[in-house]
């Protein structure tokens, strides 16, 4: 199986790490329960405050893209981020 692994960096806004922290737990949730996830993870950088990478792996880039679609995803992206932070993310694929 050829898996699909994004890598995504969010960082917190001066003042706004616990809002983006609860935030980020219940997209994490609603992720993990999607069709196609293998694995989402959060992990909060050590030493430094208001700063996560989340290490996606799907099954497919198809199931990624419907994962962009979700009501999570997109109430994080449009409304979440915007207001109390930023978010990048970079796509990957395994290398045989």
């Amino acid at each position: 199986m050829t898996v699909f692994v994004v890598v995504a960096e969010v960082e917190a806004g001066d003042g706004h790490e616990e809002a983006m922290a609860a935030e980020l737990k219940l997209l994490t949730a609603a992720s993990r329960a999607e069709a196609g996830c293998v694995q989402y993870s959060l992990c909060e950088e050590e030493g430094a405050t208001g700063q996560w990478l989340i290490y996606e792996v799907w099954q497919s880039e198809m199931h990624w893209r419907q994962h962009l679609e979700t009501d999570a995803f997109r109430a994080f992206k449009f409304d979440v981020v915007p207001s109390i932070g930023r978010l990048s993310a970079r796509k990957f694929r395994p290398v045989r």
